[in-house]
């Protein structure tokens, strides 16, 4: 579970995340004067790299619902519940995104889909190339 608390006082609290080890949370702490997180053990790291690795392992676009999701949008009956369809199952993969662009949208759903999905797709992106990088145990 994440929360995310903003602090205008320390810049060491700026975003703070709790990680479950055993069943019980700790704190990981963002410093944002020098740049890196802060873990409260070794174990506390451990356990965040092996949640990282284990929800990149089943990662999936669509949220597994390629399908279900090009089937909506074909038989497309009623545009606030695509829109919300593909919000909540977002990031959508290129095949859900090519099909809902050739759709007869109004360019306000299209705008708001397609905002979710560059924020969502960048930080994928993002966090996968560093995690390759750091840890180097993701193919």
């Amino acid at each position: 579970m994440n929360q995310a608390t903003s602090n205008s006082q320390s810049p060491t609290s700026l975003v703070n995340s709790r990680v479950s080890l055993n069943g019980n949370y700790s704190s990981i702490v963002y410093d944002a004067t020098n740049g890196y997180l802060v873990f409260p053990s070794s174990e506390v790291f451990n356990s965040a790299i092996n949640s990282l690795a284990d929800e990149m392992a089943n990662f999936e676009y669509d949220r597994g619902q390629t399908n279900y999701l090009i089937e909506l949008i074909s038989n497309a009956n009623g545009n606030g519940e695509i829109k919300n369809q593909l919000i909540e199952n977002s990031p959508l993969s290129s095949e859900v995104l090519r099909k809902f662009l050739k759709g007869n949208f109004p360019p306000g759903i299209v705008k708001e889909v397609l905002y979710e999905n560059i924020l969502q797709s960048f930080w994928i992106a993002v966090s996968r190339a560093s995690i390759r990088r750091k840890f180097n145990f993701i193919s």
